[in-house]
């Protein structure tokens, strides 16, 4: 066989995306990966699936793992992820092999979505290119292996598909792409909105290219539209999110010294330093932890900014102009997002409200890679074919000696995990360590209660004769018969937050707050009676669930309508 009949693209890319099974050995162990959040996810993912079996939908408020410290958690925490876990579990499947599925899944559909995306604009090596420097990026590994910020890595994997799909529409003009549009917003959102907002901008410019590029006002219109119901899709946690945060103790999120924005900053030296570690960051340039965009991309993104100049000044031909333009935009918002880790940015940190809880500019990392592995498919595509695939396979043996060394994580009991109360084993359980976030508890809670002094049945008889015995214990329902020889008053263990409603005798009642726990003290006249605590939505929340179940019936009704049409032409 010539060596020109020689298949060496279709053995090049086989043997570059083999690359990809360096992801696999954490996730086929039975254990999470141990991190930064490990804990507070392996807590929130018990509590969360514990509350959804209650019947609680949608999840937004838990108990704790130590009685007396309920919080509504999920109405302000991103949720996303969780359900995506949640789904797993559904088909019964263990706690750990749920999350690593999962994670796994997520991992290697970022990269598919890049792909697609890439090459829907610079073709199929480019498209792989780029999908394999934004699986591989530095900080994306960071965000796994590293930090475990498992709601962040889960939003990363949905931003590609945004473009994607937006691509596929403006050359295609087949709604289908805007309902999937739609569905991968709703997600991205939902797994992690701190990102979303990173991500916004580059996705409003990236649409109004598009409406150039096609020359298509219509293909901004109906994009924007449908980016806007995927908003609307999870408006049942959004809308409580930003409409409730007064109710709650938010303002630690940044000003608390570990969330503070001030001692999060990024050294210009630690961008370019292939440095690595498992530490903490912290005020400075000492921090053990790496902020490097990655050799490859900063190699790709100068390649890049050469090509789109001379495509610029020295190219006649429209299309590749317009690919230019396309890549300018993206190379502006790759120095933005440098820019905002930077404490050049610190005016802008402290005068835009939101960015306060973006917490740690380093996240800006996140639209980083992601730009910069768009540009490096663009600088791929500059060269000519005879070189390409050697260039491609230039850059896969870069990501293989530079990037996969980092893959290195350590892995947790598996099957500990997945006991109920595992946690609870530990016999520091109920030390300061496993405190929930007192970000996300009620105003009207000063502090948190020593376990040891929360009663069994979690009420209390402050004054009067009467016997109290707990009959129902959910995250949204607690149920007490109170017997009683004189009239008392009872004090229920449940931080109170708007939605809290108290009944007696299945009529609601009032009750009054005297302690620096923010727990409900009720008056009950002697006798038995029935004393009930439900967990009920407010009109925010209720306005937010209707506009969910409304943008999601709007989407079904225009896909079946899509079907129906289809039908009828055939």
């Amino acid at each position: 066989m010539g060596t020109n009949n020689f298949p060496w693209k279709k053995i090049g890319i086989v043997l570059s995306l083999c690359l990809l099974l360096f992801l696999l050995p954490p996730f086929l162990q039975n254990g999470l990966i141990l991190g930064h959040d490990t804990f507070l996810h392996s807590v929130y993912i018990h509590k969360f699936i514990d509350a959804f079996f209650q019947g609680q939908i949608p999840v937004r408020v838990i108990d704790w793992i130590f009685p007396g410290a309920n919080a509504p958690i999920f109405n302000f925490y991103q949720p996303g992820f969780y359900y995506l876990v949640l789904f797993v579990k559904l088909l019964g499947f263990s706690y750990s092999f749920s999350v690593n599925s999962v994670l796994l899944a997520l991992w290697i559909f970022s990269g598919v979505f890049m792909y697609l995306f890439v090459k829907e604009r610079f073709g199929k090596f480019p498209g792989i290119f780029s999908a394999l420097l934004f699986v591989f990026a530095p900080y994306h590994i960071v965000d796994i292996y590293v930090r475990t910020a498992f709601p962040e890595f889960a939003a990363l994997a949905f931003f590609p598909a945004i473009f994607w799909t937006a691509t596929r529409f403006a050359k295609t003009q087949k709604r289908t792409w805007l309902l999937f549009l739609s569905l991968f917003t709703g997600i991205a959102l939902l797994c992690h909105p701190p990102t979303f907002v990173m991500f916004a901008p580059l996705i409003g410019v990236y649409t109004v290219f598009l409406a150039y590029q096609h020359h298509s006002l219509p293909i901004l219109g109906k994009t924007t539209l449908f980016f806007f119901i995927g908003v609307l899709l999870v408006s049942f946690f959004i809308l409580p999110a930003l409409l409730e945060q007064r109710f709650v103790h938010m303002e630690l999120a940044y000003t608390d010294k570990l969330f503070d924005f001030h001692n999060h900053f990024v050294c210009i030296k630690q961008l370019f330093q292939p440095s690595w570690g498992y530490g903490l960051s912290v005020k400075g340039c000492k921090d053990d932890l790496s902020f490097q965009v990655g050799i490859i991309h900063w190699i790709a993104v100068a390649i890049s900014i050469g090509g789109l100049l001379a495509t610029l000044f020295l190219s006649k031909q429209i299309a590749k102009r317009k690919e230019a333009i396309c890549a300018v935009a993206f190379f502006i918002f790759f120095i933005w997002s440098l820019f905002m880790t930077l404490p050049l940015s610190l005016s802008l940190w402290e005068h835009i409200p939101y960015l306060r809880f973006v917490e740690f500019p380093w996240r800006f990392l996140a639209l980083g890679i992601f730009t910069a592995s768009f540009l490096a498919g663009y600088a791929l595509s500059l060269f000519p074919k005879k070189f390409l695939f050697f260039i491609y396979m230039l850059g896969a043996y870069g990501i293989f000696y530079l990037y996969i060394p980092y893959l290195h994580a350590s892995v947790g009991d598996g099957a500990e995990f997945d006991q109920k109360d595992y946690l609870v084993q530990d016999p520091n359980y109920q030390s300061a360590y496993y405190s929930p976030q007192q970000t996300f508890f009620p105003k009207a809670m000063k502090s948190l209660i020593d376990p040891k002094e929360v009663p069994g049945n979690q009420a209390k008889v402050l004054q009067g004769k009467s016997t109290v015995t707990q009959t129902k214990d959910t995250a949204t329902e607690k149920v007490y018969v109170a017997s009683g020889q004189t009239p008392s008053i009872i004090r229920l263990y449940v931080h109170y937050f708007p939605g809290w409603t108290v009944y007696k005798d299945g009529v609601k009642t009032t009750f009054s707050i005297t302690n620096a726990y923010a727990f409900p003290d009720i008056r009950v006249p002697s006798g038995t009676h029935e004393l009930a605590i439900i967990f009920e939505d407010t009109p925010v929340r209720r306005v937010g669930n209707w506009l969910s179940l409304v943008s999601l019936l709007l989407l079904l009704f225009l896909s079946l309508r899509g079907a129906f049409k289809k039908n009828s032409e055939r």
